[in-house]
């Protein structure tokens, strides 16, 4: 934002000078959307390279979802791992938070009941794998 400092400084005195704050109001709204435009390309380049870190392992996770939803130990089963909490923070959980993966029951994480299974982005994903 710093380069942008004379065109600050000149809204300013323009503003001051005609005694209408609209100039200097302009200059600033144009530089907050400015700020969030780049941070929007941030995180498309963010989003885009997580996307493709994918371990082995999470990808034989989102294979195991294909066509069907399975609870965690179903999963950590069809992948042949012990299917513990420190397993889940590093193989399943990311893939939540990706939106790779999605709860069958969302309100209740917990539930005996919960179940899993593939988003349109997982899909998407394990069809990019196979290339």
């Amino acid at each position: 934002m710093f380069e942008k400092r004379p065109q600050y400084y000149d809204a300013i005195e323009e503003a001051r000078k005609s005694n209408d704050s609209g100039v200097f109001i302009e200059f600033t709204l144009s530089a907050v959307l400015d700020t969030i435009v780049e941070q929007d390309k941030h995180q498309v380049k963010h989003q885009d390279k997580h996307q493709v870190d994918l371990t082995g392992t999470q990808i034989d996770v989102l294979k195991s979802l294909q066509d069907k939803t399975l609870s965690r130990k179903e999963i950590f089963a069809a992948i042949g791992m012990n299917g513990d909490s420190r397993s889940f923070k590093r193989h399943i959980e990311p893939l939540i938070v990706a939106d790779l993966i999605e709860m069958t029951v969302p309100d209740k994480p917990n539930s005996r009941l919960q179940k899993y299974r593939l988003t349109d982005s997982g899909k998407s994903t394990i069809a990019e794998n196979r290339q």
